[in-house]
């Protein structure tokens, strides 16, 4: 009797699961952008004068350790965004937290390609306005530009720093066993300058399916260990 309990159990799971079209996942990856590291000698960003100075969201991301990147492509034939359900309360978070810093995307037009490409795949057990509010509290409470400045990592264009010195930094608020992802752009600092640099780009803090507990990211970084990183 109680094998066929779990049988069912796993059969039911298993037709859940296939109606949903989306595509299982281990973690998540809740990825932060600096724009004035991630828009240098981009020419789809907004004026550098406009950019927001602090750490800003690029989205959450459903991943797997064998697959960094997954697709929602099918998760979004049941899932797709939905603008109707982003109210103006939630909307003026996502305007301070998740702001477009591009000029080809107005703000509902990346809430909808980030929800599409990746959100879609943690519906329905992460609602879409679940995912935006999730987004939005952890930008509240994983504050990186004060979290770096407290350990004495401040912004400035000549200003550069180790790969262990983010890590270190990031780990003394989510925890020295947990290990976050330190982005990098190469790129030249200054128009006319010979040397191409480690640029920071984004940092990313990862947690479990749902998005409750903390785990390590295991993606590799695109950093250079060796080498500076700026921090303009």
């Amino acid at each position: 009797m109680k094998t066929a309990a779990v049988c069912l159990l796993f059969l039911l799971s298993v037709i859940l699961f296939k109606g949903s079209h989306a595509k299982p996942y281990e973690y998540l990856q809740f990825v932060l952008q600096y724009p004035r590291g991630y828009c240098v000698n981009d020419k789809k960003c907004i004026p550098p004068a406009s950019l927001p100075a602090k750490f800003t969201v690029h989205g959450i991301w459903p991943t797997n350790i064998s697959e960094p990147i997954i697709s929602c492509d099918k998760a979004q034939k049941l899932h797709s965004f939905n603008g109707n359900l982003i109210t103006p309360s939630l909307k003026t978070d996502l305007l301070q937290s998740w702001p477009s810093v591009v000029t080809n995307k107005d703000d509902m037009s990346f809430w909808e390609h980030e929800y599409n490409k990746h959100g879609s795949c943690t519906a329905p057990a992460i609602t879409q306005t679940a995912y935006f509010e999730r987004a939005h509290k952890f930008w509240k409470e994983y504050d990186l530009y004060s979290i770096l400045e407290q350990k004495n990592i401040k912004p400035g264009q000549s200003r550069s720093y180790s790969l262990a010195d983010f890590e270190a930094a990031v780990k003394s608020k989510i925890g020295t066993d947990t290990k976050p992802l330190i982005l990098c752009k190469q790129d030249k600092l200054t128009r006319g300058s010979t040397t191409t640099n480690f640029i920071l780009r984004e940092i990313v803090i990862c947690f479990d399916h749902q998005g409750t507990n903390l785990v390590n990211c295991t993606r590799s970084t695109y950093c250079d260990q060796k080498q500076k990183i700026y921090y303009p």
